[in-house]
């Protein structure tokens, strides 16, 4: 997966939400509860929401991180699911609310801080572009 692929698809469909959240903590907690999202489930949660602006955003990321390989099954109690980057490890995560929560420990990159530094870099030049 390219950095610059994902930045811009990320950017272009949901900016609104990313740029709310590319600094914030993660809350989760796991639970016995939790179910296993795979892409069929997510399809037939989102096909059910009131929302269809937020369903079909969700969707055509789901479809577009199938198509490039960047998928990553995520356990949750609610419709959830991931990209990952180079390394297989997580560095974005998609809510059923539109949350978009971007992981910047280093260690989730390749090339540590570095590479992750400059994945954060484009990404908040990136969101800037576009609201302008």
């Amino acid at each position: 997966m390219e950095k610059m692929t994902v930045l811009w698809f990320l950017c272009h469909v949901w900016s609104d939400k990313l740029s709310q959240n590319i600094d914030r903590k993660s809350t989760g907690r796991a639970s016995i509860n939790n179910i296993k999202w795979t892409p069929e489930k997510l399809q037939e949660a989102y096909q059910a929401y009131s929302d269809n602006n937020l369903s079909e955003k969700l969707k055509i990321i789901l479809n577009w991180a199938l198509e490039n390989n960047c998928f990553k099954l995520a356990l949750a109690l609610n419709p959830t699911f991931g990209l990952q980057g180079k390394s297989g490890d997580r560095i974005v995560s998609l809510f059923s609310d539109g949350v978009i929560y971007v992981f910047v420990n280093a260690k989730h990159y390749p090339e540590g801080q570095k590479e992750r530094d400059e994945f954060v870099a484009d990404l908040k030049n990136s969101i800037l572009w576009i609201q302008v």
